[in-house]
């Protein structure tokens, strides 16, 4: 499939030079959708004049106030522009949400839609650089969800892979490695790789460096070097809630099952959730819904299912957002809630939604 039109490639090519000058075009109306924080917060358009995009996020000066919205928030932007109406922008993200959650006979439908949705987009964006990257990343998703209608994971993985190159430099780039990355784990494929190239990217808030820097240590510990890891945050800052729950999940890790280490590792990890929580910062969902996978493969390895069911059901209830580690819980909750908490039901609920359209190819789902 030819993910991105030569025309778009082209436009896309100007798109270095002008970041590098720091070119901005002037426009008269920008709008900006974006998540707000906290359970239940759903979205605010932002208007004004956007003033700077890159890895951190879209600079949008808006009555008289400036404002950057984080990189990963950002759900929707609607650029002034010549050819281009607010209709046409808002319909290729609303047609792409669509398609990525359609199922049964609709599917097909909606999967088309989102496609000639996103080539109009792309077809009327011309060179003007930010909005034809945006239009290059909503082809993407476009394809992205039209490779996980069909079936077709490696498809949707090389899709993803094909953004991050055609967004460098943008906000896109970064939602475009966290897709990956989770992408790669329902593949059940190693992901140190493109979490190290997110946290070599130029222009990202130091905030952001840490949390990748984290999730890097993490992925390191889920792909058998708890060890190294352990040796690499022997000493951390006491007040880095995030690296001291690392560190004692590689040390759990990295040996013999030790009941007083499990206790010590869940409260290193209660307390930096509570933190979270609170908006403090330190960590973010898909850290620790990661760190409670972990602790629970480990437990699962050293035949402690008794043990290791809380954590499932930790990831179930408190993390539902994060899809690749949600796989891995229901997988083992729908033994786990029949042979530990005898209750077969909510184990044939599990595996029910397992099979479900949201995990379809996903390894877990296949096993």
């Amino acid at each position: 499939m030819q993910l991105f039109r030569s025309d778009l490639l082209a436009g896309l090519a100007v798109i270095g030079l002008l970041a590098a000058a720091g070119a901005t075009p002037s426009r008269a109306q920008d709008v900006v959708r974006y998540s707000q924080a906290g359970p239940g917060a759903g979205w605010q358009d932002l208007s004004g004049v956007i003033e700077k995009e890159g890895p951190a996020g879209i600079q949008i000066k808006s009555r008289d106030k400036v404002v950057v919205i984080p990189a990963e928030n950002i759900v929707l932007v609607q650029y002034k522009h010549p050819t281009l109406l607010a209709v046409d922008f808002r319909a290729a993200q609303d047609r792409i949400s669509q398609a990525l959650v359609a199922s049964g006979p609709q599917m097909a439908e909606k999967v088309k839609q989102a496609r000639d949705a996103a080539d109009k987009l792309a077809e009327k964006a011309g060179n003007e650089a930010p909005v034809a990257r945006y239009a290059a990343w909503q082809v993407a998703l476009s394809r992205f969800a039209e490779a996980k209608a069909n079936g077709k994971q490696p498809e949707a993985v090389s899709i993803l892979e094909r953004a991050v190159v055609a967004t460098r430099g943008g906000w896109e780039e970064v939602q475009a490695l966290r897709m990956l990355v989770e992408q790669q784990q329902l593949m059940g494929q190693p992901t140190t790789a493109t979490l190290e190239k997110w946290s070599r990217m130029a222009g990202l808030p130091v905030e952001s460096q840490t949390k990748i820097q984290n999730r890097l240590r993490l992925a390191k510990i889920r792909e058998g070097k708890a060890a190294e890891v352990a040796a690499e945050l022997a000493s951390p800052d006491g007040a880095d809630l995030a690296k001291a729950a690392l560190l004692e999940l590689a040390l759990l890790v990295a040996g013999p099952f030790d009941a007083m280490k499990l206790r010590q590792t869940r409260l290193a990890l209660a307390r930096l959730a509570t933190k979270e929580t609170e908006g403090a910062g330190q960590s973010d969902e898909a850290f620790l819904a990661g760190c409670q996978v972990v602790l629970g493969n480990y437990l699962m390895t050293q035949k402690k299912p008794e043990e290791a069911v809380w954590e499932w059901i930790r990831v179930e209830a408190q993390y539902p957002g994060n899809k690749a580690e949600l796989a891995e819980a229901l997988f083992h909750l729908g033994s786990l809630y029949e042979s530990q908490l005898k209750n077969p039901s909510r184990a044939a609920e599990c595996l029910d939604r397992l099979q479900g359209r949201e995990f379809a190819g996903s390894v877990r789902a296949k096993k």
